[in-house]
Parts: structure tokens; C-alpha cells; sequence
């Protein structure tokens, strides 16, 4: 897809099958909503952006899906407000997916260039603003950089089923890309930033 490859991996299957399970269930769950009509379409094209962040390859562009799914995120929270409700959590979601995208493009480009280095005694250095990076995008996605960034809001704004669509299949797909993060790179999965950061 626009020289970029999407693959369905054998380890990402399990995974996306729990994505498309939580979003099958919360889909049954709308029709008795009066935001369906843009509930529906608008989570089943989230759920598509949300897929090929785990699919793409090269990783960074994982970035770019998060960015797309935080705009249809905010469709879904601001649908059928009007008047006094607040934007704050829309806004909120907006901006940290749209963060989120200088991380993982800036993690890419230097863990290519540490892919360069061939002392065995300053891989670990040369991979460790790569790891910060990643785990900065990873971060603010989750919302847990700084601390509930846009959770609450959301949570304030947002009607009960995005809200609960946001935090298991927006976060799940999130979480599932580190285990992958995990399980693909070596300079990922044994760094200490990452040990303290899971902590």
C-alpha cells in the first residue's frame, strides 16, 4: 500500500482477532444507541486503521495509522454533541495521536542509523534514543504520558460506548504493537529503558 507492505503475521492473528471480537461486540451494542449511525461506520474505519498499524512494515509507519485513527477517534467523541458539551476530550485525543507520530518516525530513523554501528559495545548506546522514542509514542497513545492524558477527558465527553470502544480497541492495539515491538526487536525487548518503563 503505497510501497509499503501489510502483512497479516501468524503471531498478529490471535491479536487481531481479539480487536475485531471487542469491536463485533460494541458494534451489537450500538444499535441500541442513538449514535449508531456514525458509530458504526465511523469505528469499523478506526478498526481498519488500527489493524495496519500492527500490518506495516517498516514499524514507523504504525505512527501515521495512529494519527488517522485519533481524527476518526474524535469523530466518534464529539457525535451527537452539540451546545454546551465541551471538546476538551476530543482535543485532547486529536493532539496526542498527532504527537504520537513525530515519536515513532524519529524511532524509525535512528533505529536505522544504530542499525549501522558495528562495535558490539555501542549497539546498546547507539539503540537507546530509538527505544525512548518508541516508548514516547507508545506512551502517549496509551494516554499514560503524562498520566491519563486524554482518558478522563474522553471519558467526560465522550459517549459511554466510544469511551469503551477508545479504551479496549484504540489501547488494545496499541499494547498488542509493543508485544510485537517486543517479540521483532532484540534492542527493544532487552534494553533496560524498557524493563523500567514496563515497570
Amino acid at each position: 500500500l503505497l510501497g509499503r507492505e501489510l502483512q497479516v503475521h501468524p503471531q498478529d492473528k490471535l491479536a487481531l482477532l481479539l480487536l475485531f471480537g471487542c469491536a463485533f461486540a460494541l458494534l451489537l451494542a450500538s444499535w441500541r444507541t442513538p449514535e449508531n449511525w456514525t458509530f458504526v461506520p465511523v469505528s469499523m474505519t478506526m478498526l481498519s486503521a488500527l489493524s495496519a498499524a500492527l500490518m506495516v512494515r517498516p514499524f514507523e509507519y504504525a505512527g501515521l495509522s495512529f494519527v488517522v485513527a485519533g481524527a476518526l477517534g474524535t469523530l466518534m467523541i464529539q457525535a451527537e454533541r452539540g451546545g454546551d458539551h465541551g471538546t476538551n476530550g476530543a482535543r485532547r485525543y486529536l493532539v496526542i495521536s498527532v504527537l504520537s507520530l513525530p515519536a515513532f518516525l524519529g524511532a524509525g530513523y535512528l533505529a536505522q542509523r544504530a542499525g549501522n554501528v558495528s562495535d558490539p559495545e555501542l549497539i546498546v548506546g547507539a539503540y537507546a534514543p530509538a527505544v525512548t522514542f518508541l516508548l514516547l509514542g507508545i506512551g502517549l497513545v496509551i494516554g499514560a504520558i503524562p498520566l491519563f492524558t486524554w482518558i478522563f477527558s474522553v471519558a467526560n465527553d465522550a459517549p459511554p460506548l466510544t469511551t469503551a470502544f477508545l479504551a479496549t480497541v484504540g489501547i488494545g492495539a496499541v499494547s498488542f504493537l509493543m508485544l510485537t515491538f517486543m517479540r521483532e526487536f532484540d534492542w527493544f525487548r532487552n534494553s533496560d529503558t524498557t524493563r523500567v518503563a514496563m515497570r
